[in-house]
């Protein structure tokens, strides 16, 4: 099922800023964008934002970076011994190497050549844009007169957005925010632990009544993952993931084929979770059951039960060894 999600300009300004997540998530966002797992509306307001505060935000942590410096002082009788002439020649070496990496990060952020540039360019590229019109604006200028949420006094940008979601988002199918953006926030914080953030209750019942769903808010991106593709440790997973399900779900034996050769690639290398799943497509789909003493088939079940035998459940493994007799 296709997941409809929007993600605030402030979520991707946090990676080239101090933060907690890993450029890893939105690798795992550009997969599943690719293969529309999920549509990501990316009103132009956002776009505009982004723009506009990246490199405000690169300047800040730039100078964060510049200033983290160690300050050691020893004392005199430290000197003479060798764990003091570690700790020095250390210290040099720290200072080299940081002096480097600001080099080099400023040559890629002139270039825009960043990690985060890449990855997020490929983001924008995948995602569904949608333009700021006049009638959106007209929206948002109402809505910030009559001062509902989400926005600020002095500016339209969350009321332009909100406006674009409602327009362009489909009727009766849930969606996903993820912003650190407090206007979207409910004011009120239970002390009770939830997988979710609360969005503001004035804006989940508008949703409600327009669009017939419900909304689905989060602060962190890894929360969104954590919640909604658990069994995805590293973007590297989706690649697996998505080859094994060709097989569960494999149609004709040339599929079969076609998948089997997909996951040769990976050898062994599964998780115990994707290696069962395995093992259940050969015994329950018959596309793929009815050809398992095709050498292609056989030989890459067999390494499995080599390498993993220990994580493969044991009904599953004594009948599949019945199979293979």
């Amino acid at each position: 099922m296709t997941l409809n999600l929007f993600i605030d300009t402030n979520i991707f300004l946090s990676f080239y800023h101090m933060t907690n997540e890993d450029l890893g998530e939105l690798k795992k966002l550009t997969k599943l964008l690719k293969k529309k797992e999920i549509i990501l509306f990316l009103p132009e307001q956002v776009k505009q934002e982004f723009q506009v505060n990246r490199e405000n935000k690169i300047a800040d942590a730039m100078k964060h970076l510049r200033n983290h410096k160690f300050n050691l002082s020893f004392p005199n009788m430290c000197k003479g011994y060798s764990e003091y002439k570690k700790l020095r020649d250390g210290l040099e070496e720290y200072f080299q190497y940081h002096m480097s990496l600001i080099d080099c990060l400023e040559k890629d952020i002139l270039k825009e050549q960043l990690e985060a540039d890449k990855i997020i360019e490929a983001v924008f590229g995948e995602a569904h844009c949608i333009k700021t019109t006049n009638d959106l604006r007209t929206r948002a200028r109402i809505r910030g007169e009559q001062r509902n949420p989400p926005g600020k006094t002095d500016s339209l940008g969350d009321a332009i957005n909100w406006e674009t979601l409602l327009a362009e988002a489909p009727e009766g199918k849930d969606l996903y925010i993820v912003s650190e953006d407090r206007d979207y926030q409910a004011p009120f914080k239970s002390k009770k632990a939830s997988k979710e953030d609360r969005i503001h209750p004035y804006l989940s019942s508008e949703w409600k009544n327009k669009k017939n769903s419900e909304i689905h808010f989060y602060t962190k991106l890894s929360g969104f993952f954590r919640d909604l593709y658990s069994d995805i440790r590293l973007s590297e997973d989706l690649d697996k993931n998505f080859s094994i399900r060709n097989l569960v779900y494999s149609l004709n034996f040339a599929s079969t084929h076609a998948a089997i050769e997909d996951l040769k690639r990976y050898g062994s290398d599964f998780s115990k979770l994707q290696i069962n799943e395995i093992i259940r497509a050969v015994l329950f789909n018959n596309q793929v059951r009815w050809i398992i003493e095709d050498w292609d088939v056989k030989e890459f079940i067999d390494l499995l039960i080599q390498d993993k035998e220990n994580e493969i459940d044991p009904e599953m493994l004594d009948e599949i060894r019945e199979l293979l007799k």
